[in-house]
């Protein structure tokens, strides 16, 4: 302001006339004592504003704040999450098998539908999540790894083994020391303390996951394509040996049998064309010579006997007979005796 006082004065001074000069001059001053009285009042503008902050304080309110300005804030990256923990498998396994606890058991039984054994249920359950085990107890006992007691995991496979080593039963082990497994028609699937079970058994644990590729659905359906024509052909070839040890057993009877049956001596075979005369006792055939029989040609032949009596023998003729009947032979009477 007072730059602007002292411009203005500057130019009055330039100003020849008396008249402009005592106008401005009187512009000046009324310009100055406005700017005077502008100051003053803002000097008790801000004494009164003062005033009032110091009573807010001692009333207990804090004293406003002149708002600064506000600031773009400097973009920064978002903090990463952190991901969230994948449950173990073999708890979704265990938590899974849980739900056919009450199912009733059935041989040979694969399907909640129908009904499980011991194998079915582990294979059924584990066929669920991927992975294809075998069928039997004594086959599920050496798929995956095996693992000690006292590292059983929930979702390991348990089996069980007979004194003899004979391993025919198993389940799914679901923590806590308890599995299910389908015990007995009588029983059906349940939930067993696992070191009760042990006191008379001896275990073999088997670790699944990990150990076992898992498969897709097509994958799945082609090995079962593949094992259905291996069971098959297992099926032909126990018929067909069933069947071969029938046959000998039949014939071993046969022979048994011909055996002890006294046997008929068998005819000679027969010249088809030679005649067999029946009634003969010695059953010779024509062809055949008749043995211990002399040639004819040997020996003469004896004369038969005469059928006539000699004229010597004769007896005297009957005189008393008529002439001229006489009986003479004719045929028989040799030369010279007539």
């Amino acid at each position: 302001m007072v730059k602007i006082l002292k411009t203005l004065s500057e130019g009055v001074q330039g100003i020849n006339s008396k008249i402009i000069r005592l106008l401005c001059a009187v512009i000046i001053i009324a310009a100055a004592c406005l700017i005077c009285a502008c100051t003053e009042v803002s000097q008790n503008a801000a004494a009164i504003e003062l005033g009032s902050a110091s009573v807010n304080t001692a009333a207990g309110d804090a004293p406003e704040e002149t708002a600064e300005p506000e600031l773009s804030p400097t973009p920064t990256a978002s903090p990463t999450p952190e991901p969230t923990p994948t449950p173990y498998e073999g708890e979704l396994i265990a938590e899974f098998a849980r739900q056919f606890e009450g199912y009733k058991y059935v041989y040979s039984g694969e399907d909640p539908d129908i009904g499980f054994d011991c194998s079915g249920l582990v294979q059924y359950v584990y066929r669920q999540f991927g992975y294809r085990l075998s069928r039997v107890a004594s086959d599920q006992a050496t798929n995956g790894e095996h693992v000690d007691f006292a590292d059983l995991l929930p979702g390991d496979i348990v089996c069980f083994k007979s004194g003899s080593g004979y391993i025919g039963h198993c389940g799914i082990y679901l923590g806590d020391g308890y599995f299910i497994h389908a015990m007995d028609s009588a029983h059906g699937v349940v939930i067993t303390d696992l070191e009760e079970w042990l006191i008379t058994r001896k275990l073999e644990a088997r670790r699944i996951i990990g150990n076992v590729e898992k498969l897709t659905d097509e994958e799945m359906a082609e090995a079962d394509r593949i094992e259905e024509e291996y069971l098959e052909q297992q099926r032909q070839e126990e018929e067909l040996k069933k069947l071969q040890e029938e046959a000998e057993k039949k014939a071993a009877a046969e022979s048994e049998e011909e055996s002890e049956t006294p046997q008929a001596t068998a005819a000679p075979v027969q010249d088809p064309n030679a005649v067999v005369i029946v009634d003969d006792p010695s059953q010779k055939y024509k062809d055949d010579p008749l043995p211990d029989i002399p040639d004819e040609s040997d020996e003469p032949a004896e004369e038969p006997a005469p059928s006539y009596t000699p004229i010597e023998n004769q007896p005297a003729e009957d005189t008393s007979q008529t002439a001229g009947t006489v009986d003479t032979p004719t045929d028989d009477v040799q030369p010279g005796e007539a």
